[in-house]
């Protein structure tokens, strides 16, 4: 199920980049433990994409400062 979530925000990222290249996407969450390698893997994928910046849940505030500094408003 989060792997087709995943899949499904990226193909959403990627029509958004090319109907503008200024975007800017994040993904919040926490690294998985290495003891569910389906869902760690995931996370190393996401985490090493170009398309998002994988942002820990203890840095969520600086989502929030860089979305108030360019006044935007989230898709999802």
């Amino acid at each position: 199920m989060v792997q087709h979530d995943v899949s499904s925000y990226l193909y959403l990222i990627d029509k958004t980049l090319q109907a503008d290249n200024g975007t800017k996407s994040f993904i919040l969450g926490e690294e998985p433990s290495k003891s569910e390698p389906i869902k760690h893997q995931l996370w190393k994928d996401v985490s090493e994409s170009k398309l998002i910046e994988f942002v820990s849940i203890t840095d969520a505030e600086r989502i929030i400062q860089y979305m108030k500094e360019k006044e935007v408003i989230p898709v999802l």
